[in-house]
């Protein structure tokens, strides 16, 4: 019997004392999971087959906590259920799947996706669900697979950043399809009155004087252009989890209970070691690289200057190397060299050791000997020693309370510390230039280090807007605002802080204007509130497309402007293109052969027989359409020959049917508001 994966989300929620804590026999204990998952979901009665299993973890703040997996499916594997539940009564994830046939728009509206999402919270936990707020609405209603519905915990009217959960509902059947809530034993705390002893004005000033915007320089590689690119911005980091604390108007360390380790910035593309005969020609290419490789360090020197600068035992065999160029530096080549227990990274011309990593593998026992003073010291002496030169270029970023912080005997006892050294250059920050250490805390020992500091020109910042100009292009929609978060893994407190939804972009320091992280004009990729569709003939159907994903960006729909042919091609593949730049977007269309050759128009209205041409070509049926002496003419009017086939398949398929007079008007300009009706019958062809 086929069986199914569950790929459950890692969000939260879910109170413990919703259910006794379990602890008696183990028939009991699964009979409570079993009961906690069905108070929030019928199990189908054709879901006949049951399987279990159960382990025990450490969760979340450190707890010992057991998991069960419940698993329910059909006898035939065409579908099935699956759900974890922890020892505290938490409902921690679900997740159904049912084959299904069903294609195209969705069946389901949102508002009626919202009901079901409601009962199921409810069902889930039934003594939070009161207090959960829907939230990030417009970035939910993007979606264009399952209908996303996203709650968060409100305490004293302030939202809860770390207590959240997710439903998903499935678009065709309205059915609950994914939830995800409380990790494995997470608890729910005691909150603080929510009393700031400032006001939010205040808040303002003080967030801008101690954290305010801070300006860096980016690097951004372009693979398609094949260039890494440099530009300047401003951010309001928070990246490093600080917040004002609304009691003592100081920052704050926001805890995580969830850290990673800093992974390598190279993305190799390794080379291949064929060969060829001594008589074969070489392009001007091949002898280039023949010639950048003989003059590179052997695969021996480099093992040894990483062994000496890791410290690696005599004992740690090498498994394997691969010597390929730097991705984003063509001219750079590296060798990467995977040892037992560590791995690490050596430039090949220059032989300086880039990045180590040395995996414990668990023999190191008991507590933390070093406090983040001492590590700093060992991290900073370690950096000093690798790469001298660059270090004085360096301001301690700070501690990174994100990475590498792993819990040992108590949740508050670090077993790791890692310090990011950023790269300065003409006194402006480099974002992730730099170089990282960690220390063990247990025994001084380094084990990892990275060397990040790509070769570039920096841009001038003569004209940049101040710090204060650009903190308040990010407040300028009182983005911050006061929100409970934990300081601790058992203390929580009231902090002033701003929505995730400005960290996601930059101010451009020259226009004030919003940039990504390519340096582009920054996309939300949030659903528009169209002002103009009301009582509109085709109100219903643009509405119908924003349900799934399709829309044009804006507060105003437009529906009897002519639509451009950019704005046309970038509606039918608003998913997931929505946010591309023109060049982005044309470079994908002809890939596809969407646009052909001499076709490229952004600016220019398209015709009806355009868009014929555009949406045939979407559906695969090109050379079919190309062929037009097998079509006739369907419409009342003449259409052009080398566009009878695209009409007669729009037609064919209920694309494109006519006006009231059954003609094809193929030489006309498309509206929007025709636009949006044809792409909605084409995204409903089966």
């Amino acid at each position: 019997m086929k069986r199914f994966i569950c790929t459950a989300l890692s969000l939260v929620m879910v109170l413990a004392a919703v259910f006794p804590v379990f602890g008696e026999s183990g028939g009991q204990d699964l009979e409570k999971a079993i009961r906690i998952v069905k108070n929030a979901a019928a199990i189908p009665a054709d879901f006949s087959e049951f399987n279990y299993s159960t382990y025990e973890e450490n969760g979340a703040e450190g707890k010992k906590v057991t998991v069960w997996n419940l698993e329910w499916s059909r006898e035939d594997g065409s579908g099935g259920i699956s759900a974890s539940v922890d020892s505290q009564g938490n409902l921690n994830s679900y997740y159904k799947y049912v084959d299904r046939e069903e294609s195209g728009l969705a069946k389901v509206e949102r508002e009626a996706g919202r009901k079901q999402a409601d009962a199921f919270l409810k069902g889930a936990m039934p003594s939070l669900a009161g207090q959960m707020r829907a939230v990030r609405e417009k970035e939910n209603a993007s979606s264009t697979g399952d209908l996303c519905y996203t709650y968060q915990l409100y305490v004293n009217d302030v939202p809860v950043s770390f207590i959240l959960a997710e439903v998903y509902v499935d678009k065709y059947s309205g059915g609950v399809r994914q939830f995800s809530g409380l990790s494995a034993g997470q608890s729910v705390p005691e909150f603080p009155a929510a009393k700031p002893a400032f006001p939010a004005g205040e808040a303002v000033q003080r967030y801008a004087e101690t954290a305010g915007a801070e300006l860096n320089y980016y690097t951004y590689y372009d693979s398609r252009e094949k260039k890494l690119t440099v530009f300047l911005g401003y951010n309001m980091d928070q990246s490093s989890g600080k917040a004002l604390n609304a009691e003592t108007g100081e920052m704050v360390s926001v805890y995580n209970d969830y850290h990673w380790r800093y992974g390598s910035t190279a993305n190799a593309k390794d080379m291949g070691a064929g060969g060829a005969s001594e008589e074969a020609a070489l392009t001007p290419e091949e002898q280039s690289a023949v010639e950048n490789v003989a003059g590179l360090i052997s695969r021996e020197k480099a093992e040894s200057l990483l062994r000496a600068a890791a410290g690696l035992k005599s004992g740690a065999k090498l498994q394997s190397t691969y010597l390929g160029k730097e991705y984003t530096q063509p001219d750079e080549y590296r060798y990467r060299l995977s040892f037992d227990g560590a791995y690490g990274v050596v430039d090949a011309k220059t032989g300086e050791v880039l990045s180590f990593s040395i995996y414990d593998s668990g023999d190191k026992k008991g507590s933390a000997t070093l406090n983040e003073e001492q590590a700093g010291a060992k991290a900073e002496a370690f950096a000093k020693k690798m790469a001298p030169e660059k270090f004085a270029q360096t301001v301690l970023k700070e501690s990174a309370p994100d990475v590498s912080v792993y819990k040992n005997s108590g949740p508050e006892e670090k077993e790791a510390y890692t310090f990011f050294f950023r790269r300065s250059e003409n006194g402006i920050g480099v974002a992730g230039s730099g170089l990282t250490v960690t220390v063990d805390a247990r025994d001084g020992a380094v084990t990892s280090y990275e060397n990040a500091w790509p070769k570039v020109s920096f841009p001038d910042a003569s004209g940049a807007i101040t710090s204060a100009a650009a903190f308040e292009k990010f407040n300028e929609k009182g983005n911050l605002q006061l929100t409970y978060v934990k300081t601790a893994a058992d203390q929580v407190s009231l902090v002033y802080t701003f929505e995730n939804s400005v960290t996601s972009y930059l101010i451009d320091p020259f226009k004030g204007t919003q940039i990504d992280r390519r340096g582009k004009a920054y996309q939300d990729g949030l659903m528009p509130e169209y002002g103009d569709i009301a009582g509109h003939w085709a109100e219903s159907t643009i509405r119908a497309l924003l349900n799934n994903g399709y829309y044009l960006s804006g507060d105003r729909f437009l529906p009897e402007t002519a639509i451009t042919q950019e704005d046309f091609l970038r509606y039918l593949y608003a998913p997931g293109w929505a946010g591309a730049d023109q060049d982005e977007l044309y470079q994908m269309l002809e890939r596809r052969k969407i646009v052909l050759t001499g076709e490229k128009a952004p600016e220019r209205a398209v015709t009806r027989q355009e868009a014929a041409k555009f949406m045939v070509r979407y559906l695969g049926f090109d050379k079919l359409a190309q062929k037009n002496s097998i079509f006739k003419d369907l419409f009342a009017d003449k259409v052009e020959d080398s566009y009878r086939g695209y009409a007669a398949v729009c037609y064919g398929l209920g694309v494109m049917t006519g006006d009231e007079k059954g003609r094809f008007n193929g030489g006309a300009q498309m509206t929007r508001a025709e636009a949006a009706s044809a792409l909605y019958q084409l995204l409903n062809v089966e």
